[in-house]
């Protein structure tokens, strides 16, 4: 390392000047002299004889001090301190780390707004925490404004045919799959924020650990290094030496070359860097943040996975990868949890506005405009509503809605036009006045470029491709007379530097895309409406799925667009009626015009969608329509009262999910519907819908015998949020009637509002001990951080109810302030305090707890035991491993049990060995979490115990057997998976269906087109799920020719349907499905 670069150079020592001046003495040199021998300057000399000097500002440089004191025959630490001039190895390397932990907390520690490029905001600010789910739950084949409402429907299917609330996937806040996952695959669409959240996770743990270092006396072996990295950067093949090294060696290469300055500027640092990073990778003490799995080339990706998980397999770092869900393959880094983000709700979307206007305060075109204005805006706007949950896109519409005089538009193709037209002009980096006519030739060359490269199917394209493309456009004869002189390279300059629609892939690279795949859908789709032929360039492209957004854009634009709808509804249709569904899509952005082709899509959509009402995508067609079409809002309100009780539910939940207040009354008075579900789906719409006109009858509803009803009712009055509803739930907290009183509290606990929170804090303090109890109660359920000071007050009162019920509170806010104070209830005299302690820790998921609950797996109380053993699974840290394989062996059965659910949770592969002995334990009950725990840990180890386990008598184990089976992934499970299908238990085999289809082996298809016929519909539901994931366009054929295959039933329609779009480019002659084909001999040969 350069010292000066370090130190700012050095001081001479007391008793060095006394050194120096002794040997000038002896020399009889002047500082002339010294300086002339020392090659040197007079003042540099006279400033190391007098360090004072200056008040000791003026040091000396690392060269000129080794210079003179070989003039003088002395040793630089003869004139220097020692210590200072060789500091000692460990000083050396945390000086290095906290610099490089100080960069990489710099690097992502701002962003930018659109309209205002050069003024940055702290991304800390302006980050909102993001949901993800613990299983996966957002499948689409196609990227779609709808794909995740698509999604979301598919999976209320399932959880009407479980009839539980358990069954549903789990959906947590990021910081708590975080804590029980070392290794996740973090799946999501453009714009979701997933290079965010990894860049938040950067810049968050580098600022963390530098702080730890330099205060809290942490020493550098127990930092953890945040390395943020593009999977795409390790197999980049202009890059020889990185793309043939091992991930370990691979890293502090990248890192050297293109990411840290601390790394390519210092020397010195960067060999105590590489040093440390080597170590740190080695011993698990770094967190690697790997982006976009997306943007390796499909060639690469096998071979960049075998090396990822060669690395896993000899060094246990936590790692954080990305991609985009269509195009992930499954299975890329072994033991990794797959999470998907969850689209913004309404909340969060309200959050993040209000954060912008924050923010953005002093830089806003329109002082008028307001974060309260624009949510208003929204929920009249249900249109572009979708486009609200897309953190990138709900940007956008925050910087469109504050310019001065502009109407936030109400149809999509209208926001990405006027977004266009600001970024070219008045956003525009280049602060110069951009004229109309310049500003329409470059959206015109945009438009030229989206097509062509939507064409070559290409979203990410080389500088030399672009380049090319814009030549061939300039050297055209309509070119417009504003790029007559242009020269390319400064027209990609402009596009991408100054305007922003084009990006750069990396900030050094060679390679484009369009900002968001939305814009180039637009511009593509503005190709096309100003092409004289337009309608015959999008006929070619009525079968392909990836341009239906495409072509709904260009209806939007379109003057006229029944030209465009009629060649669509002439062509001929599959079974699916895709083409009926994509002009049902085009109508669903266009203004409100009227003719006979329209009435009748509508019409038929609706009568195909009463016949499937449960199939996500025909549903997604039906609520664009509604949020557009009066006359479908007016069907589905007819359907409320239909015969079929499943198509009144669906009715419910489309309509909340339109958003039209015309359909209150309609939902208010199905919330008396005979049927729960419908109920269910009427009270959440009526929240959807947040109309203040369904408070009464909510408040009613809230007194429902139905529990889910009820639920469902306290959430809507939440998403209203009407004071009337607060002030009446409070008031019935004290009703002498328990279920009106516990109603209420529910109620109050779906509500997240401020007005709700001050007046529970303010009940903490009632004389009614009742009272007290209520508001600690629903204080935890409303969650609200506000309230840790007043909960941490109540863990005192003197009703033990009350600090029962606020500890369990505290943990369902999961402040940590509270930690210290639940660690003193384990103690609690009060065993319902005690209880309740070990809970709030567990869901709080502090390590700080981890010795006191370890302590508490021998506690005299068994249900203290029990308590401490699965709170120490939530927290999940590796130190309780040793002690919960004890307990393994306690001889509570109980501690036994929750033990194992606690190392699964962890996922410990230490755990495995005596995870796999407790599978002999007598007790089936214990045997039924152990096979869950291996399950979860995933380890191959444990595949052999675990088939032997499907022998049990006990259906609990064979069922956690299977599902374990289907988690570890070992192809070896498979034929004991495929005889499991006939287990006379319905679990074992809707377990075994998943497990099938969690493993994706093509040998499992014909036995899970068998279960098809399952008489059970939850087996049957799971088969159908299962062929899904096999990827293979034989189980499409196989389901079209098996004359005892009902094609037309509603889990094999969608499950046909998804096979359809998933193969639709392959070229094969059974897709489209026309009618003709089914139960027909079909040539399979592409």
């Amino acid at each position: 390392m350069n010292r000066d670069g370090r130190r700012g150079g050095f001081l001479a020592s007391e008793e060095g000047v006394k050194k120096l001046k002794e040997a000038k003495r002896i020399k009889k040199y002047s500082y002339q002299k010294i300086a002339d021998e020392a090659h040197v300057t007079e003042d540099q000399v006279k400033r190391l004889f007098n360090p004072h000097w200056g008040n000791g500002q003026y040091k000396i440089g690392e060269e000129a001090l080794e210079a003179i004191a070989r003039v003088l025959d002395l040793d630089p630490t003869d004139i220097v301190d020692p210590d200072e001039w060789n500091p000692p190895v460990e000083q050396n390397q945390h000086d290095a780390v906290c610099r490089f932990l100080a960069e990489i907390e710099n690097s992502f520690k701002y962003i930018r707004l659109l309209h205002i490029r050069e003024q940055r905001i702290v991304l800390q600010d302006q980050y909102i925490p993001i949901q993800v789910t613990l299983e996966r739950k957002y499948k689409h084949e196609v990227e779609t404004i709808y794909s995740y409402a698509e999604s979301e429907a598919e999976l209320k299917r399932v959880y009407a045919l479980k009839h539980q609330e358990d069954s549903q996937p789990t959906q947590v806040d990021w910081a708590e799959a975080k804590k029980q996952h070392q290794r996740i695959m973090v799946l999501a669409d453009p714009g979701m924020g997933k290079s965010t959240l990894l860049k938040m996770e950067a810049g968050l743990t580098a600022q963390s650990e530098r702080k730890s270092l330099e205060s809290n006396g942490k020493k550098v072996e127990d930092a953890i290094l945040p390395l943020f990295l593009r999977l795409s950067n390790l197999v980049d093949e202009k890059q020889a030496d990185i793309f043939s090294a091992e991930i370990i060696d691979a890293i502090p290469l990248i890192l050297g070359k293109e990411y840290c300055k601390t790394l390519q500027d210092d020397l010195e640092t960067a060999a105590v860097i590489g040093h440390v990073l080597k170590e740190k990778l080695r011993t698990g003490k770094c967190l690697l943040l790997l982006d976009a799995l997306d943007e390796v080339p499909q060639k690469h990706r096998q071979y960049l996975s075998e090396k990822l998980n060669r690395f896993v397999g000899n060094y246990p770092c936590s790692i954080i990868c990305t991609s985009r869900i269509v195009g992930y393959g499954g299975v890329f880094l072994d033991g990794a949890k797959e999470v998907e983000i969850v689209p913004f709700s309404q909340k969060q979307t309200e959050e993040y506005i209000e954060f912008w206007f924050k923010n953005a305060a002093g830089y806003l075109n329109d002082d008028a405009v307001s974060a309260p204005a624009l949510m208003r805006e929204l929920r009249n706007k249900p249109q572009i509503r979708g486009l609200a949950q897309n953190p990138l896109l709900l940007s956008l519409i925050c910087s469109l809605y504050q310019e001065k005089g502009l109407t936030l538009p109400a149809r999509r193709c209208q926001v990405y036009e006027k977004a266009v037209s600001y970024m070219l002009g008045k956003w525009s980096q280049n602060r110069q006045p951009q004229n109309e006519g310049r500003i329409i030739a470059k959206t015109r060359l945009l438009a030229e470029l989206a097509y062509h490269f939507t064409c070559e199917g290409q979203e990410i394209f080389s500088r030399d491709e672009l380049y090319d493309q814009i030549e061939e456009y300039l050297q055209g004869e309509r070119v417009p007379t504003g790029f007559k002189d242009a020269d390319t390279g400064e027209l990609i300059a402009e596009l991408s530097e100054q305007d922003g629609i084009l990006q750069k892939l990396h900030e050094d690279g060679d390679y484009y895309l369009f900002l968001h795949r939305t814009f180039q859908e637009y511009l593509t789709a503005c190709y096309l409406n100003r092409a004289k032929d337009g309608i015959d360039r999008a006929k070619a492209h009525f079968w392909e799925y990836e341009w239906h957004e495409t072509l709904s854009l260009m209806a939007g634009l379109m003057k006229n667009p029944v030209p465009l709808l009629e060649a669509i509804r002439k062509e001929k249709d599959d079974i699916f009626s895709t083409q009926l569904l994509l002009a049902g899509r085009c109508i669903a952005e266009c203004k409100d015009i009227s003719h006979s082709l329209i009435v009748d899509s509508i019409d038929r959509i609706y009568q195909f969608w009463c016949r499937y009402s449960d199939a996500e995508f025909i549903e997604s067609v039906v609520v664009a329509l509604g949020q557009t079409n009066i006359k479908m809002v007016e069907k589905l309100q007819q359907a409320l009262n239909d015969e079929d009780w499943y198509v009144r539910e669906k009715a419910a939940e489309a309509l909340g999910n339109i958003g039209n207040p015309q359909a209150v009354p309609a939902l208010i008075a199905a919330l008396k519907d005979k049927d729960s579900f419908s109920r269910t789906n009427a009270a959440e719409a009526l929240g959807n819908i947040g109309n203040p006109q369904a408070v009464d009858a909510l408040i009613a509803a809230l007194n429902y015998e139905d529990w889910f009803v009820r639920i469902k009712a306290g959430e809507a009055l939440g998403k209203i949020g009407n004071p009337q509803a607060v002030d009446v739930l409070m008031s019935a907290l004290n009703h002498e009637d328990m279920s009106v009183s516990m109603n209420a509290a529910e109620a109050l606990g779906k509500i997240d509002n401020l007005q709700a929170v001050d007046a529970l804090m303010l009940a903490l303090n009632d004389e009614d001990q009742d009272v007290r109890r209520k508001a600690a109660e629903v204080l935890g359920k409303i969650g609200n951080s506000q309230a840790v000071d007043a909960l941490m007050v109540a863990l005192n009162d003197e009703d033990q109810d009350v600090r029962t019920n606020a500890a369990e509170a505290l943990g369902k806010i999961g402040h940590p302030q509270a930690v210290d104070a639940l660690i003193a209830d384990l103690k609690d005299q009060h065993k319902w305090v005690r209880w309740k302690a070990p809970e709030a820790l567990g869901k709080i998921g502090n390590p700080q707890a981890v010795p006191a609950l370890i302590a508490a797996l021998n506690h005299e109380d068994g249900y203290m035991r029990w308590k401490a053993a699965e709170a120490l699974g939530k927290i999940g840290n590796p130190q309780a491993v040793p002690a919960l394989i004890a307990a393994l062996n306690h001889e509570d059965v109980f501690v036994r049990r929750y033990a194992a659910e606690a190392l699964g949770k962890i996922g410990n592969p230490q755990a495995v060995p005596a995870l796999i002995a407790a599978l002999k334990h007598e007790y089936w009950y214990v045997k039924e979490y152990v096979a869950e725990a291996l399950g979860k840990i995933g380890n191959p180890q444990a595949v052999d115990a675990l088939i032997a386990a499907l022998k049990h008598e006990d259906e609990s184990v064979r069922r956690n057997a299977v599902e374990a089976l289907g988690k570890i992934g070992n192809p070896q499970a498979v034929p004991v998976l495929i005889a499991a299908l006939k287990d006379e238990d319905s679990s074992v085999r809707t377990n075994a269906a998943e497990a099938l289809g969690n493993i994706g082996n093509p040998q499992a298809v014909d036995a899970l087109i068998a279960a098809l016929n399952d008489e059970y519909e939850l087996v049957r539901w799971k088969a159908a799920k299962a062929l899904g994931k096999i990827d293979s366009s034989e189980t499409l054929a196989k389901l079209i020719q098996n004359p005892e295959i009902d094609i037309y039933d509603s889990d094999i329609f969608v499950l046909a349907r998804k096979l359809a779009v998933r193969f639709s480019k392959e070229g094969v002659p059974f897709i489209p499905v026309y009618p003709e084909l089914l139960n027909r001999e079909a040539d399979t040969d592409a």
